[in-house]
Protein backbone atom coordinates (compact mmCIF):
# COMPACT_ATOMS: atom_id res chain seq x y z
CA UNK A 1 0.00 0.00 0.00
CA UNK A 2 1.64 3.54 -0.92
CA UNK A 3 0.83 5.56 1.42
CA UNK A 4 3.25 8.54 3.39
CA UNK A 5 3.50 10.24 6.87
CA UNK A 6 4.89 13.65 7.09
CA UNK A 7 5.38 15.52 10.67
CA UNK A 8 4.30 19.47 9.88
CA UNK A 9 7.46 20.11 11.89
CA UNK A 10 10.84 18.73 12.78
CA UNK A 11 11.60 20.12 15.94
CA UNK A 12 9.19 21.08 18.85
CA UNK A 13 9.93 23.95 20.76
CA UNK A 14 8.38 25.61 23.56
CA UNK A 15 7.54 28.31 20.90
CA UNK A 16 6.02 25.71 18.48
CA UNK A 17 4.57 23.50 20.91
CA UNK A 18 2.13 21.87 18.58
CA UNK A 19 2.42 18.75 16.41
CA UNK A 20 0.67 17.47 13.22
CA UNK A 21 1.19 14.60 10.95
CA UNK A 22 0.01 14.67 7.39
CA UNK A 23 -1.33 11.04 5.83
CA UNK A 24 -1.59 10.82 2.26
CA UNK A 25 -2.48 8.01 0.78
CA UNK A 26 -3.85 5.70 -2.57
CA UNK A 27 -6.80 8.18 -2.77
CA UNK A 28 -9.85 5.08 -1.28
CA UNK A 29 -11.38 5.73 1.69
CA UNK A 30 -9.18 4.52 4.46
CA UNK A 31 -9.54 4.24 8.69
CA UNK A 32 -6.32 5.11 10.31
CA UNK A 33 -3.89 4.47 13.21
CA UNK A 34 -0.90 6.76 14.37
CA UNK A 35 1.53 5.40 16.84
CA UNK A 36 3.96 7.64 18.27
CA UNK A 37 7.23 6.87 20.37
CA UNK A 38 10.33 8.35 21.74
CA UNK A 39 12.11 4.88 20.45
CA UNK A 40 11.47 2.95 17.19
CA UNK A 41 12.02 -0.28 19.05
CA UNK A 42 8.76 0.67 20.99
CA UNK A 43 6.91 0.17 18.11
CA UNK A 44 7.89 -3.76 17.44
CA UNK A 45 5.86 -6.23 19.21
CA UNK A 46 8.74 -7.72 21.07
CA UNK A 47 8.94 -4.42 22.83
CA UNK A 48 5.63 -3.66 23.87
CA UNK A 49 6.09 -4.48 27.73
CA UNK A 50 8.40 -1.28 27.63
CA UNK A 51 5.60 1.05 26.59
CA UNK A 52 4.63 3.65 28.99
CA UNK A 53 2.79 6.75 28.91
CA UNK A 54 5.90 8.79 28.69
CA UNK A 55 6.97 6.63 25.66
CA UNK A 56 4.23 5.59 23.50
CA UNK A 57 0.73 6.82 22.42
CA UNK A 58 -1.22 5.16 19.92
CA UNK A 59 -4.79 7.10 18.59
CA UNK A 60 -7.13 4.21 19.07
CA UNK A 61 -7.33 5.71 22.41
CA UNK A 62 -9.12 8.29 20.81
CA UNK A 63 -11.41 6.45 18.11
CA UNK A 64 -11.06 6.22 14.78
CA UNK A 65 -9.14 8.25 12.51
CA UNK A 66 -10.49 8.44 9.03
CA UNK A 67 -8.83 9.32 5.92
CA UNK A 68 -11.94 9.55 3.45
CA UNK A 69 -10.39 11.30 0.55
CA UNK A 70 -6.62 10.73 0.73
CA UNK A 71 -5.69 13.45 2.44
CA UNK A 72 -5.77 14.36 6.55
CA UNK A 73 -3.61 15.84 9.29
CA UNK A 74 -4.15 14.43 12.76
CA UNK A 75 -3.08 17.56 15.56
CA UNK A 76 -1.85 15.93 18.51
CA UNK A 77 -3.64 16.52 21.51
CA UNK A 78 -1.41 18.83 23.67
CA UNK A 79 -1.66 16.71 26.57
CA UNK A 80 -0.34 13.96 24.67
CA UNK A 81 2.14 16.27 23.80
CA UNK A 82 3.15 17.18 27.63
CA UNK A 83 3.52 13.53 28.28
CA UNK A 84 6.52 13.15 26.22
CA UNK A 85 8.24 16.20 27.90
CA UNK A 86 11.81 15.49 28.59
CA UNK A 87 12.32 13.00 25.96
CA UNK A 88 14.96 13.35 23.22
CA UNK A 89 13.07 12.12 19.99
CA UNK A 90 9.55 11.29 18.27
CA UNK A 91 8.96 8.17 15.76
CA UNK A 92 5.96 8.01 14.45
CA UNK A 93 4.05 5.03 12.57
CA UNK A 94 0.91 4.36 10.58
CA UNK A 95 -1.71 1.31 9.92
CA UNK A 96 -3.71 1.95 7.62
CA UNK A 97 -7.70 -0.74 6.87
CA UNK A 98 -9.49 0.21 3.73
CA UNK A 99 -13.34 1.29 4.39
CA UNK A 100 -14.29 -1.74 1.93
CA UNK A 101 -15.96 -4.29 3.90
CA UNK A 102 -13.16 -7.40 4.59
CA UNK A 103 -10.14 -5.35 3.70
CA UNK A 104 -6.85 -6.50 5.70
CA UNK A 105 -5.10 -3.73 8.04
CA UNK A 106 -1.70 -3.16 6.85
CA UNK A 107 1.40 -1.20 8.31
CA UNK A 108 2.02 1.34 6.06
CA UNK A 109 5.07 3.09 7.53
CA UNK A 110 7.06 1.76 10.38
CA UNK A 111 10.37 3.73 11.23
CA UNK A 112 13.59 2.40 12.56
CA UNK A 113 16.47 3.62 14.17
CA UNK A 114 17.66 5.55 10.89
CA UNK A 115 14.29 7.37 9.76
CA UNK A 116 13.65 10.73 10.72
CA UNK A 117 12.10 12.22 13.82
CA UNK A 118 10.51 15.48 15.53
CA UNK A 119 13.10 16.60 18.41
CA UNK A 120 11.41 17.28 21.89
CA UNK A 121 14.64 18.56 23.34
CA UNK A 122 13.47 22.36 23.20
CA UNK A 123 10.36 21.49 24.80
CA UNK A 124 9.55 21.76 28.36
CA UNK A 125 5.90 22.13 28.68
CA UNK A 126 5.60 25.59 30.20
CA UNK A 127 3.97 26.55 26.36
CA UNK A 128 1.46 23.85 26.32
CA UNK A 129 0.02 23.85 30.18
CA UNK A 130 -0.99 27.38 29.31
CA UNK A 131 -3.49 25.42 26.65
CA UNK A 132 -7.01 24.69 27.28
CA UNK A 133 -7.02 21.35 27.01
CA UNK A 134 -10.26 19.37 26.10
CA UNK A 135 -12.31 16.35 27.81
CA UNK A 136 -10.54 12.91 25.69
CA UNK A 137 -12.42 10.13 25.44
CA UNK A 138 -11.90 6.43 26.97
CA UNK A 139 -9.46 6.17 29.89
CA UNK A 140 -6.17 5.45 28.43
CA UNK A 141 -3.18 6.06 30.39
CA UNK A 142 -2.87 3.28 32.83
CA UNK A 143 0.85 1.69 32.46
CA UNK A 144 0.69 -1.68 30.91
CA UNK A 145 -2.11 -4.13 29.09
CA UNK A 146 -3.68 -3.52 25.93
CA UNK A 147 -3.22 0.22 27.10
CA UNK A 148 -0.09 0.16 25.02
CA UNK A 149 -1.13 -1.58 22.19
CA UNK A 150 -1.52 -0.91 18.19
CA UNK A 151 -2.46 -2.35 14.80
CA UNK A 152 1.22 -3.83 14.13
CA UNK A 153 1.21 -6.05 17.08
CA UNK A 154 -0.58 -8.25 15.26
CA UNK A 155 0.35 -7.81 12.17
CA UNK A 156 4.42 -7.75 12.60
CA UNK A 157 4.28 -10.79 14.10
CA UNK A 158 1.76 -12.94 12.30
CA UNK A 159 -0.40 -13.95 15.37
CA UNK A 160 -3.54 -12.88 17.09
CA UNK A 161 -2.00 -11.75 20.42
CA UNK A 162 1.88 -10.65 21.23
CA UNK A 163 3.36 -11.71 24.25
CA UNK A 164 5.43 -8.76 25.80
CA UNK A 165 8.59 -8.62 26.18
CA UNK A 166 10.74 -6.90 29.03
CA UNK A 167 13.39 -4.42 27.61
CA UNK A 168 16.42 -6.19 25.85
CA UNK A 169 20.17 -6.29 27.62
CA UNK A 170 21.34 -7.00 23.45
CA UNK A 171 20.87 -6.78 20.12
CA UNK A 172 18.07 -9.64 19.90
CA UNK A 173 18.33 -12.36 17.11
CA UNK A 174 17.32 -11.93 13.41
CA UNK A 175 14.23 -14.23 13.79
CA UNK A 176 13.39 -11.90 16.57
CA UNK A 177 13.37 -8.62 14.63
CA UNK A 178 10.27 -7.53 12.99
CA UNK A 179 9.84 -7.88 9.16
CA UNK A 180 11.21 -4.64 7.19
CA UNK A 181 8.39 -1.67 5.93
CA UNK A 182 9.41 0.72 3.65
CA UNK A 183 9.74 3.99 5.49
CA UNK A 184 8.03 6.96 3.59
CA UNK A 185 7.45 10.67 4.73
CA UNK A 186 7.33 12.12 1.37
CA UNK A 187 10.85 13.70 1.70
CA UNK A 188 12.78 11.76 -0.36
CA UNK A 189 15.44 8.92 0.55
CA UNK A 190 17.47 9.98 3.42
CA UNK A 191 21.60 11.32 2.65
CA UNK A 192 23.56 8.26 1.82
CA UNK A 193 20.66 6.16 1.35
CA UNK A 194 21.17 5.79 -2.28
CA UNK A 195 19.69 7.94 -5.30
CA UNK A 196 16.05 8.31 -4.91
CA UNK A 197 -14.67 28.01 11.09
CA UNK A 198 -15.95 31.14 10.54
CA UNK A 199 -16.67 33.68 7.44
CA UNK A 200 -14.18 36.34 6.33
CA UNK A 201 -14.36 39.85 4.80
CA UNK A 202 -13.09 41.34 1.75
CA UNK A 203 -12.68 44.91 0.41
CA UNK A 204 -12.93 44.61 -3.75
CA UNK A 205 -10.37 46.58 -5.02
CA UNK A 206 -11.93 48.85 -8.20
CA UNK A 207 -10.26 49.10 -11.68
CA UNK A 208 -10.60 52.73 -11.75
CA UNK A 209 -8.34 53.07 -8.54
CA UNK A 210 -5.92 50.09 -9.21
CA UNK A 211 -4.04 49.49 -12.45
CA UNK A 212 -5.92 47.35 -14.54
CA UNK A 213 -4.99 44.16 -16.34
CA UNK A 214 -6.57 42.43 -19.51
CA UNK A 215 -9.69 40.93 -19.25
CA UNK A 216 -10.36 37.78 -17.43
CA UNK A 217 -12.84 35.21 -17.74
CA UNK A 218 -16.61 36.17 -16.48
CA UNK A 219 -16.84 35.29 -13.03
CA UNK A 220 -19.08 32.22 -11.88
CA UNK A 221 -19.44 29.72 -9.51
CA UNK A 222 -20.78 26.27 -8.44
CA UNK A 223 -24.10 26.79 -6.85
CA UNK A 224 -23.65 23.54 -3.93
CA UNK A 225 -23.03 24.53 -0.63
CA UNK A 226 -18.99 25.14 0.77
CA UNK A 227 -18.30 21.42 2.38
CA UNK A 228 -16.06 21.24 5.38
CA UNK A 229 -14.93 18.93 7.92
CA UNK A 230 -12.81 20.61 10.74
CA UNK A 231 -11.09 17.42 11.98
CA UNK A 232 -9.35 17.37 7.95
CA UNK A 233 -6.80 19.88 7.54
CA UNK A 234 -5.81 19.18 4.35
CA UNK A 235 -2.31 20.21 3.07
CA UNK A 236 -1.26 20.52 -0.33
CA UNK A 237 1.00 18.66 -2.09
CA UNK A 238 3.36 20.52 -4.32
CA UNK A 239 5.56 19.31 -7.33
CA UNK A 240 9.01 21.65 -7.21
CA UNK A 241 9.43 20.35 -10.79
CA UNK A 242 6.46 21.82 -12.01
CA UNK A 243 5.66 25.61 -11.29
CA UNK A 244 1.41 24.72 -12.49
CA UNK A 245 1.27 22.03 -9.56
CA UNK A 246 0.21 24.67 -7.21
CA UNK A 247 -2.64 26.08 -9.13
CA UNK A 248 -3.55 22.61 -10.07
CA UNK A 249 -3.45 21.62 -6.62
CA UNK A 250 -5.90 24.39 -5.48
CA UNK A 251 -8.16 23.44 -8.53
CA UNK A 252 -8.44 19.92 -8.07
CA UNK A 253 -9.36 20.78 -4.22
CA UNK A 254 -12.15 22.78 -5.45
CA UNK A 255 -13.82 19.77 -7.93
CA UNK A 256 -13.68 17.50 -4.46
CA UNK A 257 -15.30 19.96 -1.29
CA UNK A 258 -14.23 22.76 0.08
CA UNK A 259 -11.62 21.53 2.22
CA UNK A 260 -9.34 23.77 5.03
CA UNK A 261 -5.60 23.46 4.14
CA UNK A 262 -4.48 24.64 7.22
CA UNK A 263 -1.36 22.93 8.25
CA UNK A 264 0.88 25.75 6.24
CA UNK A 265 1.90 25.40 2.35
CA UNK A 266 4.74 23.11 1.58
CA UNK A 267 6.35 25.49 -1.10
CA UNK A 268 6.61 29.16 -1.44
CA UNK A 269 8.50 29.50 -4.60
CA UNK A 270 6.22 28.32 -6.22
CA UNK A 271 3.39 31.30 -7.99
CA UNK A 272 1.09 32.05 -6.36
CA UNK A 273 2.68 31.83 -3.03
CA UNK A 274 5.95 33.42 -4.27
CA UNK A 275 4.46 36.73 -4.89
CA UNK A 276 2.57 36.91 -1.15
CA UNK A 277 4.39 38.52 1.65
CA UNK A 278 4.57 38.25 5.12
CA UNK A 279 4.97 42.13 6.36
CA UNK A 280 6.36 43.61 9.29
CA UNK A 281 4.99 46.81 10.08
CA UNK A 282 7.51 49.04 12.28
CA UNK A 283 6.78 52.69 14.29
CA UNK A 284 9.68 55.22 14.17
CA UNK A 285 11.93 53.73 16.49
CA UNK A 286 12.17 50.55 14.60
CA UNK A 287 10.43 48.36 16.58
CA UNK A 288 7.95 45.68 15.25
CA UNK A 289 4.34 46.85 15.72
CA UNK A 290 2.51 44.46 13.98
CA UNK A 291 2.57 41.64 11.58
CA UNK A 292 -0.04 41.25 8.49
CA UNK A 293 0.26 40.08 4.82
CA UNK A 294 0.42 41.45 1.17
CA UNK A 295 1.23 40.58 -2.31
CA UNK A 296 2.61 41.48 -5.73
CA UNK A 297 0.49 42.90 -8.51
CA UNK A 298 2.78 44.52 -10.63
CA UNK A 299 6.52 44.00 -11.26
CA UNK A 300 7.22 46.63 -8.04
CA UNK A 301 4.05 47.36 -6.66
CA UNK A 302 1.94 45.17 -3.82
CA UNK A 303 -1.35 46.04 -2.92
CA UNK A 304 -2.55 45.32 1.11
CA UNK A 305 -4.95 46.00 3.74
CA UNK A 306 -5.20 49.77 4.54
CA UNK A 307 -4.93 49.19 8.05
CA UNK A 308 -1.79 47.39 8.11
CA UNK A 309 -0.13 50.49 7.49
CA UNK A 310 -2.06 52.95 8.51
CA UNK A 311 -0.20 55.51 11.20
CA UNK A 312 2.70 53.21 10.93
CA UNK A 313 6.37 54.46 9.98
CA UNK A 314 8.24 51.59 7.20
CA UNK A 315 7.66 48.41 6.87
CA UNK A 316 9.71 44.86 6.10
CA UNK A 317 8.72 43.09 3.56
CA UNK A 318 9.18 39.00 2.76
CA UNK A 319 8.00 37.93 -0.45
CA UNK A 320 7.39 33.53 -0.37
CA UNK A 321 8.27 33.94 3.58
CA UNK A 322 8.55 30.44 4.59
CA UNK A 323 8.73 30.23 8.50
CA UNK A 324 12.60 31.28 9.33
CA UNK A 325 13.64 30.99 5.51
CA UNK A 326 13.13 34.35 3.11
CA UNK A 327 13.68 32.53 -0.34
CA UNK A 328 13.35 36.15 -1.73
CA UNK A 329 15.72 37.82 0.85
CA UNK A 330 13.65 40.94 2.67
CA UNK A 331 13.92 45.27 2.36
CA UNK A 332 12.45 47.52 4.31
CA UNK A 333 10.21 50.17 2.79
CA UNK A 334 8.93 54.17 4.16
CA UNK A 335 6.00 55.28 4.75
CA UNK A 336 6.70 57.51 1.86
CA UNK A 337 6.28 54.49 -0.71
CA UNK A 338 2.91 53.73 -0.18
CA UNK A 339 -0.64 55.27 -0.42
CA UNK A 340 -3.69 54.28 1.73
CA UNK A 341 -6.95 54.83 0.87
CA UNK A 342 -8.28 58.56 1.47
CA UNK A 343 -11.32 56.88 2.76
CA UNK A 344 -9.99 55.16 5.08
CA UNK A 345 -10.34 54.80 8.34
CA UNK A 346 -13.58 56.82 7.70
CA UNK A 347 -15.43 54.05 6.05
CA UNK A 348 -13.59 51.47 7.54
CA UNK A 349 -13.62 48.05 5.39
CA UNK A 350 -15.04 49.25 2.61
CA UNK A 351 -12.48 51.19 1.38
CA UNK A 352 -9.59 49.30 3.70
CA UNK A 353 -7.04 49.41 0.86
CA UNK A 354 -3.59 50.43 0.63
CA UNK A 355 -0.87 50.43 -2.24
CA UNK A 356 3.83 49.93 -1.67
CA UNK A 357 4.70 51.43 -5.06
CA UNK A 358 8.36 51.18 -6.14
CA UNK A 359 9.35 48.20 -3.45
CA UNK A 360 13.13 47.36 -3.87
CA UNK A 361 12.27 43.58 -4.81
CA UNK A 362 10.86 42.68 -7.73
CA UNK A 363 7.99 40.03 -8.09
CA UNK A 364 9.77 36.94 -7.98
CA UNK A 365 9.49 35.18 -11.15
CA UNK A 366 8.62 37.87 -13.00
CA UNK A 367 4.92 36.84 -11.70
CA UNK A 368 2.21 38.88 -9.89
CA UNK A 369 -1.50 38.50 -9.21
CA UNK A 370 -3.95 39.96 -12.31
CA UNK A 371 -7.29 41.10 -11.20
CA UNK A 372 -10.29 39.76 -11.99
CA UNK A 373 -12.37 42.38 -14.22
CA UNK A 374 -15.80 41.53 -13.02
CA UNK A 375 -17.88 42.04 -9.83
CA UNK A 376 -18.04 39.14 -7.74
CA UNK A 377 -21.19 37.00 -7.62
CA UNK A 378 -22.73 35.25 -4.76
CA UNK A 379 -21.45 31.43 -4.75
CA UNK A 380 -18.11 32.48 -6.71
CA UNK A 381 -15.08 30.11 -5.54
CA UNK A 382 -12.50 32.42 -4.15
CA UNK A 383 -9.19 31.31 -2.34
CA UNK A 384 -7.53 33.28 1.08
CA UNK A 385 -4.25 32.73 1.20
CA UNK A 386 -1.94 34.55 4.00
CA UNK A 387 -0.12 34.44 6.57
CA UNK A 388 -2.46 33.67 9.58
CA UNK A 389 -1.17 33.05 12.96
CA UNK A 390 -3.77 33.72 15.94
CA UNK A 391 -7.29 33.40 17.00
CA UNK A 392 -8.93 35.44 20.15
CA UNK A 393 -11.63 31.94 19.70
CA UNK A 394 -9.21 29.44 19.90
CA UNK A 395 -6.27 29.75 22.20
CA UNK A 396 -5.35 26.56 21.67
CA UNK A 397 -5.26 27.32 18.19
CA UNK A 398 -3.20 30.17 18.36
CA UNK A 399 -0.73 27.91 20.32
CA UNK A 400 -0.86 24.95 17.47
CA UNK A 401 -0.16 27.33 14.77
CA UNK A 402 3.20 28.88 12.95
CA UNK A 403 2.27 32.29 11.89
CA UNK A 404 5.44 32.88 9.50
CA UNK A 405 3.84 29.82 7.34
CA UNK A 406 1.23 30.70 4.45
CA UNK A 407 -2.23 29.20 5.20
CA UNK A 408 -4.94 28.58 2.59
CA UNK A 409 -8.76 27.98 2.72
CA UNK A 410 -11.28 28.06 -0.08
CA UNK A 411 -14.50 28.39 -0.28
CA UNK A 412 -17.97 30.86 -1.72
CA UNK A 413 -18.98 34.34 -1.80
CA UNK A 414 -21.95 34.09 0.06
CA UNK A 415 -22.98 37.27 0.37
CA UNK A 416 -22.10 41.25 -1.66
CA UNK A 417 -22.70 44.49 -0.69
CA UNK A 418 -21.50 47.52 -3.41
CA UNK A 419 -17.78 47.18 -2.08
CA UNK A 420 -17.29 44.38 0.18
CA UNK A 421 -18.53 41.23 0.12
CA UNK A 422 -18.40 38.55 2.63
CA UNK A 423 -16.99 34.62 2.56
CA UNK A 424 -17.04 31.82 5.47
CA UNK A 425 -12.96 30.84 4.78
CA UNK A 426 -11.40 30.45 7.74
CA UNK A 427 -8.22 32.86 8.47
CA UNK A 428 -6.97 33.90 11.69
CA UNK A 429 -5.45 37.11 13.03
CA UNK A 430 -2.79 38.92 10.44
CA UNK A 431 -3.77 37.17 7.16
CA UNK A 432 -5.16 40.77 6.92
CA UNK A 433 -3.64 41.78 3.05
CA UNK A 434 -3.91 38.39 1.86
CA UNK A 435 -5.26 38.09 -1.51
CA UNK A 436 -8.63 36.61 -2.38
CA UNK A 437 -8.68 35.41 -5.61
CA UNK A 438 -10.70 33.21 -8.33
CA UNK A 439 -8.92 30.05 -10.25
CA UNK A 440 -9.86 30.46 -14.06
CA UNK A 441 -8.42 29.17 -17.32
CA UNK A 442 -7.52 31.97 -19.83
CA UNK A 443 -7.57 31.74 -23.44
CA UNK A 444 -5.10 29.36 -24.10
CA UNK A 445 -6.30 27.11 -21.33
CA UNK A 446 -3.71 27.49 -18.42
CA UNK A 447 -5.03 27.57 -15.24
CA UNK A 448 -4.53 31.89 -13.87
CA UNK A 449 -5.18 32.87 -10.40
CA UNK A 450 -7.29 36.06 -10.73
CA UNK A 451 -7.52 38.84 -7.68
CA UNK A 452 -10.88 39.58 -6.35
CA UNK A 453 -10.53 41.42 -3.30
CA UNK A 454 -8.07 41.93 -0.21
CA UNK A 455 -9.08 40.07 2.94
CA UNK A 456 -9.63 43.13 5.32
CA UNK A 457 -11.44 41.57 8.18
CA UNK A 458 -13.35 39.18 10.58
CA UNK A 459 -15.86 41.25 11.31
CA UNK A 460 -19.12 38.73 10.04
CA UNK A 461 -17.06 36.20 12.00
CA UNK A 462 -20.43 36.00 14.44
CA UNK A 463 -22.64 35.18 10.97
CA UNK A 464 -20.04 32.99 10.20
CA UNK A 465 -18.18 35.03 7.46
CA UNK A 466 -15.32 36.93 6.91
CA UNK A 467 -14.27 39.69 4.65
Amino acid sequence: MNAQLRANRLEVTDRFPMLGYSIRTDGQPQRAELALATDPELLRPQHKGRRTRANFFSTRAQGVLRVPRGEAVYLVPPEVMLRFVGQAKLFAALALTPERSGAATQVAVLPDSGSPYVSLRGLSGRSLRRVRLLPTRGGYGSDGGDDFAWAGDDLLTGASESKPQQPATGTPPDAAKAPATPYDDGFGPLPGDGPAAGVNHSAAPSPSVLPGTPPAPAASGPSQAPLAQAQEIIQPYYDPADPSSALVCQDDAFSQAREEWFAGVPNTQIFPHSAICLLEMKNASGAVTGRGTGFYIGANRILTAGHNLHGQASVDISPGNHDQQEPFGRCNVGAGSWRVSNRFPADDSRFDLAVIDNVPLAAPGGRWFDFLRATPSQQLAVVVCGYSSRSEALPELTAAINGRLQHLHAGYVSRVDEETFDYPILTLKRASGSPVYHLARDGAGELQAYVVGVHVSGAPAAKGLNR
